[in-house]
């Protein structure tokens, strides 16, 4: 399988309205009319299991690759990697960060 590593050109974090960021960190909830930069949906990783959450944010950590925080249906929110998700999920991620300016 191979990997994505992309390059954050204008920030290395995308926090939406109304949350807070502790520079890598959510330090509060979204409510449930806050901007997602996706609502929730099935995701499907590399490996083909699914799971179902919000992308909530996304930013890039020092190891160079971009990490989503996703929140799940029970509230719980949770650091994933990117480049772990199914190429079709990296690419919607990829061109939803294109579109809010912050790949």
């Amino acid at each position: 399988t191979p990997t994505y590593q992309y390059q954050a050109e204008k920030t290395d974090t995308f926090v939406p309205k109304g949350v807070k960021s502790d520079q890598n960190s959510l330090t509060s909830p979204l409510t449930k009319n806050s901007n997602l930069i996706f609502p929730m949906r099935v995701w499907t990783d590399h490996l083909g299991r699914k799971l179902s959450a919000e992308l909530v944010s996304v930013h890039r950590k020092e190891d160079g690759y971009f990490y989503g925080d996703f929140r799940r249906p029970t509230g719980e929110l949770f650091t994933y990697a990117i480049e772990k998700l199914s190429q079709h999920d990296v690419e919607l991620v990829r061109e939803s960060m294109s579109r809010l300016g912050i790949y």
